[in-house]
């Protein structure tokens, strides 16, 4: 039974959550909000959860699941052969009333896990990682045992209800692995970057040179420039976008004017803990009581309003 929940202002400027999680992925997490009872659980039927957040549409929630586990948004286990699904942060940021303030859960718990599934969940390290995320477990493990947990959330969503056999990712991966090196990025193989890159291999007369070329050509022709955030997998391999770069394969390379390229002090740095020693050299605002994520908004602000003033000049 859905019910009416809160969502937070924190939960739109959730950098995690922007990063690394696709705008259907971030719609869905809120519906489960409303699916999930006093304690942030619910049983995990895909049919029942795709009926209730994407009423209209056909999805497939397996690489939606899979980016929100990833970020530890979500958790999917089992219990006496059913499967459940547990949102770490929900008593945080949810503030019961009534009721079903003193009820008790008719689910089971996270620690009533099968055997098998007990280890702790993944703390997976990506590019541009904001730290802390609502919901993220506090003895979650570092990056030593990264690929180990990682391969578990990956075995849950693989063996899920949704009952689908797990693809050859071989070629797939090795296209983020050349986006990678060029760009200087650490894109993970994640589910959606490889769903995208899955998508133009299928299509017809498309190669993994060709996906590797058009690389080649935005990395050569957005790399210094404002555009260069845009070298990204859900960017370069859209659907959308994608035929288009190829079209431009061959052609000369027009790059912006050099003057509305992003000077250094305009480039914020990923690493939270670097954007004051950033503000500080630069001349932007300290941060006073603001968190990284309130101040990062501010500094961008800021950008934004020094480069329009010399646009102008």
């Amino acid at each position: 039974m859905a019910r009416i929940r809160t969502i937070k202002p924190e939960f739109f400027m959730n950098e995690e959550l922007a990063r690394h999680c696709s705008h259907a992925a971030r719609l869905l997490a809120i519906g489960l909000l409303q699916l999930a009872d006093c304690q942030g659980r619910m049983r995990w039927i895909p049919a029942v959860v795709g009926a209730h957040v994407f009423p209209w549409e056909t999805i497939d929630l397996s690489p939606l699941l899979h980016e929100l586990c990833t970020v530890d948004y979500l958790r999917i286990y089992r219990v006496r052969g059913r499967e459940y699904a547990w949102i770490p942060g929900f008593n945080k940021h949810q503030r019961l009333t009534g009721k079903e303030a003193a009820a008790k859960s008719q689910f089971p718990s996270w620690d009533e896990r099968e055997e098998e599934e007990k280890q702790p969940p993944a703390k997976v390290q990506q590019e541009g990682s904001a730290g802390s995320f609502p919901g993220k477990h506090p003895d979650a493990q570092e990056q030593g045992t990264g690929n180990r947990e990682q391969g578990k959330i990956n075995s849950i969503v693989e063996t899920s209800s949704l009952g689908r056999a797990k693809p050859d990712d071989s070629d797939a991966r090795s296209v983020i692995e050349y986006l990678n090196e060029k760009a200087g990025r650490r894109y993970e193989p994640v589910e959606a970057n490889l769903k995208l890159i899955r998508a133009r291999l299928k299509e017809k007369g498309r190669t993994i040179d060709q996906l590797k070329a058009v690389v080649d050509r935005k990395v050569e022709e957005w790399r210094g420039t404002k555009f260069e955030k845009y070298l990204r997998p859900a960017t370069l391999f859209s659907a959308e976008k994608f035929g288009q770069y190829v079209g431009e394969l061959g052609t000369a390379i027009h790059k912006p004017d050099e003057k509305k390229a992003l000077p250094e002090w305009a480039r914020l740095p990923f690493d939270d803990d670097k954007l004051w020693g950033h503000a500080k050299t630069h001349g932007f605002s300290n941060p006073g009581t603001m968190n990284y994520t309130q101040y990062r908004q501010r500094l961008r602000s800021e950008i934004e309003a020094r480069l329009s003033k010399d646009d102008g000049q």
